[in-house]
């Protein structure tokens, strides 16, 4: 399996699996995934889907800044939330994703996966949000328990077809007033996904329209599952997003 890790702007990038597969995975992880837990997911990965990857991951080094959409107060602990997610977001679309492309001549059609655990979860589905360049989200036991979160996620239009949700089933059994909403945002936001009404408006050829020709728009329905898995937050975090990829590999696109 190809394997690589190079510098870009200030981060370091991690890449897996096989630069001409037919799926690009995206994904930010922290020092407990470079530690072990990424190649755990990528071994997961392969034994579910085969070699049929890339993955693209970087570093992220300041989890609270970095991935945080808005500012927030201090949930456990004494450290605040930042506002970097749009920062981080800007790397993925101005560097990341345009140097893949040139290290590996990859299709302007090719899917785009955006993943992440936990914080990296919520950044996942905020940057759908964002920008209409994933073909799928994997946010798993994504921090949907973020102050705000709610609110903004069921007012506003998210721009991606698919989308995987999941949580451990002992999660929301926790002290914390704030960390115990996440089970139930998670029903909600799953709720909101697979509603009727839950049409995704898809401008064709947003990125490269040919001249003198105005792209059309297609709607389809939003895609979306919740699987709970057993334990915690932090049990066995690779496979579940082993699992979380392969189910978005599996739709079609």
């Amino acid at each position: 399996m190809f394997q690589e890790s190079f510098p870009l702007t200030d981060k370091t990038c991690f890449l897996y699996g096989n630069p001409q597969s037919s799926h690009l995975l995206i994904q930010p992880v922290g020092a407990q995934d470079l530690s072990g837990g990424l190649e755990k997911e990528v071994a997961c990965l392969k034994k579910m889907a085969g070699e049929d990857f890339l993955l693209a991951a970087f570093e992220i080094r300041n989890w609270n800044q970095e991935l945080s959409p808005w500012e927030a107060p201090p949930v456990w602990g004494t450290e605040a939330f930042g506002n970097g997610a749009a920062e981080t977001l800007d790397f993925i679309l101005r560097n990341l994703l345009p140097e893949l492309k040139r290290r590996f001549s990859l299709s302007s059609k090719l899917p785009v996966i955006l993943g992440g655990y936990s914080l990296a979860g919520l950044f996942s589905l905020w940057a759908a949000y964002q920008a209409d360049v994933f073909s799928g989200i994997a946010a798993v036991s994504p921090s949907v328990w973020f102050p705000g979160w709610m609110e903004y996620a069921l007012s506003q239009p998210i721009q991606t077809g698919r989308i995987y949700l999941s949580l451990g089933d002992k999660e929301e059994r926790t002290k914390n007033q704030t960390m115990k909403t996440v089970g139930d945002n998670i029903r909600k936001l799953y709720q909101h996904y697979s509603a009727p009404d839950s049409v995704l408006s898809c401008t064709e050829e947003l990125h490269h329209p040919q001249p003198e020709e105005q792209p059309s728009t297609r709607h389809f329905l939003l895609s979306c599952t919740l699987e709970w898995n057993p334990g915690g937050h932090f049990a066995d975090s690779g496979k579940r997003l082993a699992k979380g990829i392969k189910w978005l590999m599996e739709k079609r696109y």
